[in-house]
């Protein structure tokens, strides 16, 4: 039994949980806690990610034992919560009336989306409330919106601005209640950049000439007009099929490699051959390892057989689930295939301008964009403080494009799920019954057309998370521009998108790769590379926003039935080719993640994530990108320019 523990917990944490310290330290925590090998990695990895925020943080004694404090922690505030008494309003002075909730607090997500078309008389505004309990929501003593004791009392003067209370209840204040946002520190500060010794932006005072920046995109947005979330198990196969037979003829493009060297990994050979597959964990709920690798091989080549890989020759090695390599070598026994050789990915043509269209950009200006990522609120409200100052920062720095990538209406926000908020009407201050897309109309878009220079070029890209679209999986299309009720400077793009800013190429996406990819690659390597490059790299060479399957599973604390319950990205596998680069690798690369701002050149991309706006109750960051012009010695011919943005380019991390 000892002998069988000893080797769960390797399986799970690792080498380094064969240490007897460590081993001793991980019984005590399993013992003390009454937890099983597969209950103690899930905390680890919640620690990890959550707590420490170091994806290669060591598995060690002293770092045990920080785990052990914080599964403690965890473990007194669930019971706190438990033995906490359910909220109310509180006492007020003030006589009450009934109000209608705009939901109800326990409707499933389905009635949310069905019901999104709720009609809405025009002219109404919207006043979020903070937090406060969702029964307030159905108590016959809410007090109402407007904070006056009696119904048939005139309305307040128009001068007074109506703000939310600490409690929830709408008062008539001008001024607004402190809140843990509105103390965070180091606002406006640096985190991050790239080139900043070498590139200084210039001050702006105006507003730029909205011909400075040209936007193109540079795919066909009705690919993403699909039937989301009826895929068939058939399609699935056909996709994950054709992927692995495009990398074969990449890679036999790339190594000269004939049609009879290409051969079934699975089968016994004592001949050496070129396996091609896609990388599968042979326990779907265990992180992969060297010794837990299985490659699948396409239909026509090995019938869809997986064979297990033999990797003790190699000594530096990056895997996931999901992954594409080329592999030589031979399978000796029939039993595993010995690899001998492992094949580098093929680099995709780094992207390029004809050289007399690259000199007409010469004579433009340095352009600015700033990009950030939702939520754009904190999660003990719905006031959208962050957003509002990333629009005053718009409004100070004149920037030629704003990028904003979703959630913008956060389904994982509690305030949303419980439908605590309210709608209001602005000419009799009652609240009023609204839909979400309503929600963003009243709240968030006003917020949004704050931006002063009508000319700005503000680009909207959607998120599975997000309330308002209709695909809830990824890909997805992008927004209805005028359902929003935005202006026309707002451009909807979306998930995944790719688009061009003069020469630069973008590439983006709002699934957070980043997150997931970190969570399940399996690397040594000798240059001690951290797995946010490693991530970054593999979304390269792999030529896809989002290379793994299946997506990455993020366990939870099990049900009362016991069964696991956890998280994972929706995706529409049938058409997962919408994430991959068209063509050429982008110059700039936007994948946000929850993890941590990032930035990276990867094989002359930059790959940029520039963090969440807002963070839990505090401020998060986001992205502010200058790039210089290209050079203007250049020949007026039709030779291909390669863009080099990534010498030309500045990038910085901001906290908001």
């Amino acid at each position: 039994m000892t002998a069988s523990l000893d080797q769960s917990l390797t399986a799970k944490l690792g080498q380094m949980a064969a240490d007897p310290e460590v081993e001793q330290e991980c019984k005590s925590i399993m013992k003390l806690f009454d937890f099983s090998a597969d209950e103690l990695s899930y905390n680890w990895e919640s620690f990890v990610i959550s707590e420490a925020r170091d994806p290669n943080l060591p598995l060690t004694v002293s770092n045990l034992r920080k785990l052990q404090s914080f599964v403690q922690k965890k473990l007194e505030q669930d019971a706190l919560e438990k033995l906490k008494p359910k909220s109310s309003v509180a006492a007020t002075p003030l006589s009450v009336k009934r109000r209608t909730p705009m939901m109800s607090p326990d409707v499933s997500l389905d009635g949310l989306l069905n019901n999104s078309n709720t009609p809405l008389k025009r002219g109404y505004s919207a006043t979020p409330l903070r937090n406060t309990s969702s029964k307030r929501l159905h108590s016959d003593h809410s007090i109402n919106s407007g904070g006056y004791s009696d119904p048939s009392s005139p309305p307040p003067p128009p001068s007074l601005s109506f703000t939310p209370s600490r409690n929830g209840v709408m008062a008539s204040s001008p001024m607004m209640a402190t809140t843990p946002y509105s103390q965070r520190k180091n606002a406006g500060g640096v985190l991050d950049n790239l080139n900043g010794d070498q590139i200084h932006p210039r001050p702006r005072q105006d507003d730029p000439d909205p011909a400075n920046v040209q936007l193109n995109v540079n795919v066909d947005m009705s690919k993403f007009n699909f039937r989301t979330m009826r895929q068939k198990i058939t399609d699935v196969a056909e996709t994950l099929d054709e992927q692995i037979e495009s990398f074969i003829r990449i890679f036999q493009k790339e190594y000269n490699i004939e049609s009879d060297e290409i051969g079934n990994p699975a089968v016994m050979s004592q001949t050496d051959i070129v396996a091609v597959g896609r990388i599968v964990a042979d326990n779907s709920e265990q992180r992969i390892n060297r010794d837990s690798v299985l490659l699948e091989s396409c239909r026509r080549v090995g019938g869809g057989m997986r064979a297990r890989l033999d990797l003790s020759p190699i000594s530096s090695l990056s895997l996931f689930p999901g992954q594409i390599i080329a592999v030589k070598g031979n399978n000796p026994s029939g039993s595993s295939f010995v690899v001998k050789e492992l094949l580098d990915t093929p680099k995709l043509n780094l992207a390029g301008t004809p050289s007399k269209v690259m000199k007409s950009y010469c004579q433009k200006d340095e352009s600015s964009i700033i990009v950030a990522s939702g939520p754009y609120t904190t999660k003990d409200n719905l006031l959208y403080e962050p957003l509002d100052d990333l629009i005053n920062h718009v409004n100070e720095s004149h920037p030629d494009v704003v990028v904003l990538l979703g959630p913008f209406v956060d389904m994982d926000h509690k305030m949303i799920q419980n439908g605590d908020f309210e709608l209001v009407d602005p000419e009799t201050t009652a609240p009023i019954d609204g839909s979400l897309d309503d929600f963003f109309r009243l709240v968030v878009g006003p917020k949004l057309t704050n931006i002063a220079n009508p000319d700005l070029k503000v680009i909207l890209i959607p998120s599975i998370r997000d309330a308002l679209s209709n695909h809830a999986a990824f890909p997805q299309p992008q927004f209805d521009r005028k359902q929003l009720g935005l202006p026309k400077n707002f451009k909807c793009l979306s998930n995944p998108c790719t688009f061009s800013l003069n020469d630069v190429v973008l590439s983006a996406t709002t699934i957070d790769p980043l997150r997931d990819l970190v969570g399940a690659i399996y690397a040594e390597m000798p240059e001690n590379k951290n797995k946010f490059s490693i991530a970054a790299s593999e979304i390269v060479s792999q030529r896809s926003l989002y290379p793994l399957f299946p997506p990455r599973f993020w366990p939870k604390s099990a049900g009362e039935s016991g069964e696991k319950k956890g998280e994972s990205a929706s995706i529409d596998m049938p058409y997962i080719g919408l994430a991959e680069f068209p063509n050429a690798l982008p110059d700039i690369v936007l994948v946000p993640s929850m993890m941590r701002p990032f930035i990276e050149v990867v094989d002359s991309a930059i790959v940029i994530s520039p963090g969440l706006l807002a963070k839990g109750t505090s401020g998060g960051t986001f992205a502010s990108i200058t790039i210089r012009p290209p050079s203007s010695d250049l020949p007026d011919t039709e030779e291909t320019v390669i863009h080099k943005v990534w010498e030309r380019a500045r990038v910085d991390i901001l906290k908001i």
